[in-house]
């Protein structure tokens, strides 16, 4: 039995009455209903487009359906379609590898060659959300080990970081202008390094002045940065923009940051991680002792990577599932386009075919849906372009919950109303039967607000759920209010 929201029927009130439905949640459809159509009817919704749709996953059947079919801009809760197919593809234990080789011979102490660190698509390659061993100094004391321990103290020859497992087109050609030169919409590569991100430090003084950069971090950027941030009100906060495409030596910061700070941080795409990590090591393996006569590369192209005659050693990621966890409770961009790029053998405009990613689009497809239920250009959802019906997500999700792996997929989404959840949905929904029971994947950008994932409803049934807002005009406070009341009307469903 499905409601949909077109008009409630004699029918459907006789049924209510007369039956008691297989599904206990149709006993409180009513209320859902209710509060779904009377915030699609506020002045700052009514313009743009309200979505739900709501399955029992036990059955597999959907219970209900508002503008379902609607195909809605889905923001980040796109990444759950990315991160799931890679979860049935390569396991919870799947990791990524970056490989330390050299070419050439070592004779004496010397290294006649190259030193050359290739990436295989690893996006957490020397971050820090992973402890210690995963950090780029922690990466960086190791290399200098294992040349130490192949008595290598002089390198004739370069210092290259191979990045060709990919090829140059680090993002979606669908992706704003705006989006790419900040670190959420950095791109990923063959070689990833610190996320792809670094940090701009700026001193202000008065509202209106210019303002100076003070620092980046890391340092080794060879990247030329024009200044055209101000000063702007007390408080104001962090609304400066970062302009400028991958693997460009030129980046524009353009906005305000607040008045009078000394040292104020905002986070920028790095442009070219392979060059930036070459010359971090170089330097690095300058400090140490171990010398260096040749530059400081990168290589990106796809027709031809650098070879290397031994490996030294290798580096390993987390396990995916781990890696997955930080994607939806943190909502990380570049990790979702690497589990992406792992599931196809060649990268980005090279497996779009029509309107779809070629994975993604067979994944669905194969799984029952229809081309004309989705539109999707990446695997974070950062495009606006991209598209998808609540029908099928909350389908699909309630799909996954047949999977061998779905415990372990149902473990990563945030926990709603859990503070030390640490997920987007920590602070909301506390209090009600919805909090520590709820588990979604969020969504937000600029006019679109969405949730997807499961709930118990009263009866310890689970529900797979989507909802999704595009083109409202209140601000997202607001609009996430809206969507919490849903949300828990869903929960109370019996």
């Amino acid at each position: 039995m499905k409601y949909k929201n077109k008009t409630t029927t004699i029918i459907y009130v006789l049924f209510n009455l007369l039956c008691v439905s297989v599904f206990g949640q149709l006993q409180n459809i009513e209320q859902l209903n209710t509060t779904t159509e009377r915030i699609a009817s506020e002045n700052d919704v009514a313009g743009g487009t309200l979505s739900v749709a709501v399955f029992d996953a036990t059955s597999g059947e959907q219970v209900y359906g508002f503008n379902d079919e609607k195909l809605l801009t889905p923001a980040s809760i796109l990444k759950v379609i990315t991160t799931n197919l890679a979860l049935e593809q390569f396991g919870a234990d799947f990791k990524f590898k970056t490989v330390l080789g050299y070419n050439g011979t070592i004779e004496e102490g010397t290294l006649y060659g190259d030193l050359v660190i290739k990436g295989y698509g690893d996006p957490t390659f020397g971050t820090d959300r992973f402890g210690e061993e995963f950090h780029y100094k922690s990466i960086l004391q190791k290399i200098t080990q294992s040349l130490v321990a192949k008595q290598i103290n002089l390198i004739k020859g370069d210092i290259i970081v191979d990045a060709s497992h990919y090829n140059t087109q680090l993002i979606s050609p669908k992706w704003l202008w705006e989006d790419i030169g900040n670190y959420y919409g950095a791109g990923i590569g063959g070689f990833n390094f610190n996320e792809n991100k670094y940090d701009i430090y700026f001193k202000s003084g008065r509202e209106g002045e210019e303002t100076e950069i003070v620092a980046t971090k890391p340092s080794f950027l060879n990247v030329e940065l024009t200044n055209e941030v101000y000063a702007g009100p007390p408080n104001s906060g962090d609304n400066a923009y970062v302009f400028g495409a991958p693997l460009s030596t030129t980046q524009y910061v353009r906005g305000t940051v607040p008045p009078y700070e000394n040292e104020f941080k905002i986070k920028a795409a790095l442009p070219n991680p392979a060059h930036t990590f070459a010359s971090i090591l170089k330097s690095h393996l300058a400090n140490t002792g171990i010398f260096n006569n040749g530059e400081a590369k990168a290589h990106y192209s796809s027709t031809k990577g650098v070879p290397f005659k031994q490996i030294i050693t290798q580096f390993y990621s987390p396990p995916l599932i781990e890696i997955i966890n930080e994607t939806h409770k943190k909502s990380i961009n570049l990790y979702a386009e690497g589990i992406l790029k792992i599931q196809v053998s060649n990268c980005s405009v090279n497996n779009i075919s029509g309107n779809t990613l070629v994975a993604t689009g067979n994944y669905l497809t194969n799984n029952g849906f229809k081309n004309s239920q989705f539109v999707i250009f990446d695997g974070s959802g950062l495009s606006p372009l991209n598209k998808i019906t609540t029908q099928l997500m909350a389908n699909l999700l309630s799909k996954i919950s047949k999977k061998p792996h779905f415990e372990q997929f149902y473990n990563t989404l945030s926990v709603a109303g859990n503070s030390a959840d640490g997920g987007y949905l920590k602070n909301i929904l506390k209090g009600t039967i919805a909090a520590n029971n709820l588990r979604a994947k969020s969504g937000y950008m600029s006019g679109a607000k969405s949730y997807a994932g499961y709930v118990k409803n009263k009866s310890n049934n689970l529900l797979a759920f989507t909802v999704i807002a595009n083109n409202y005009t209140c601000n997202n406070a607001k609009m996430k209010a809206y969507l919490e009341e849903i949300l828990l009307k869903i929960a109370e469903l019996n």
